[in-house]
């Protein structure tokens, strides 16, 4: 599998662990996946590492992902910090995610240090 998701034990966090190459499909399922853990668990906090992201998907499932969850409700505050990979293309979509889905108002932010990301979360709990 080339995506996982996990709550975090220490903190109130769902990450989302993208790996490799992950298919236009593929990331339709971890949406999902991840929306349904959120739901259960009533978290609308998320960290995304994509730091050994390759790519295999393009900006238009990007988009369409932005637009499904701009309409998704939250309890809470929504806020999704995203570690950037190594990959120049597959850095490139995540700055056009960060972007795509701040013009929705969506709180993204995307970040090189696995530990900014957690602490800029942990921020928007209190």
């Amino acid at each position: 599998m080339t995506w996982q998701i996990r709550k975090l034990p220490e903190f109130p966090i769902i990450e989302i662990v993208f790996a490799d190459t992950v298919t236009s499909e593929e990331l339709g399922h971890a949406f999902h996946a991840t929306t349904e853990l959120a739901t259960q668990h009533e978290i609308s906090l998320f960290l995304a590492d994509c730091t050994t992201l390759s790519g295999g998907h393009s900006v238009f499932d990007l988009y369409g992902l932005a637009d499904a969850l701009s309409s998704f409700q939250f309890r809470q505050a929504f806020a999704e910090a995203v570690l950037i990979p190594a990959q120049g293309f597959a850095a490139a979509d995540v700055r056009f995610w960060e972007t795509t889905c701040r013009n929705r108002g969506l709180n993204v932010r995307a970040f090189a240090e696995r530990e900014a990301a957690i602490s800029w979360l942990n921020d928007r709990s209190h």
